[in-house]
């Protein structure tokens, strides 16, 4: 009966999201919460890099949000199926 409560424990925690936790885990090594933000960085440093301009048009804006847009969602859907990436 003691192991079923520590087992139970265990999945409760590792289920909520302990900072112990495998999902947690997955959440900090792939900087999920800021995958966005560092992709549209990225992008921002290509597009000024290679057209030589300080600014962008809408189109070329969304063009640059749209590639980066959903990153973080995809990221934790990853980690809390235990996708390996």
């Amino acid at each position: 009966m003691k192991k079923l409560f520590i087992l139970s424990l265990f999945v409760w925690l590792s289920d909520c999201g302990a900072p112990f936790s495998p999902r947690s885990s997955c959440y900090e090594r792939n900087k999920c919460s800021t995958i966005e933000g560092e992709c549209f960085l990225k992008n921002d440093v290509l597009f000024k890099g290679v057209t030589a301009s300080p600014s962008y048009s809408s189109q070329d804006f969304s063009i640059l949000m749209g590639t980066c847009i959903g990153l973080e969602r995809k990221c934790r859907d990853n980690c809390q199926s235990s996708t390996i990436f």
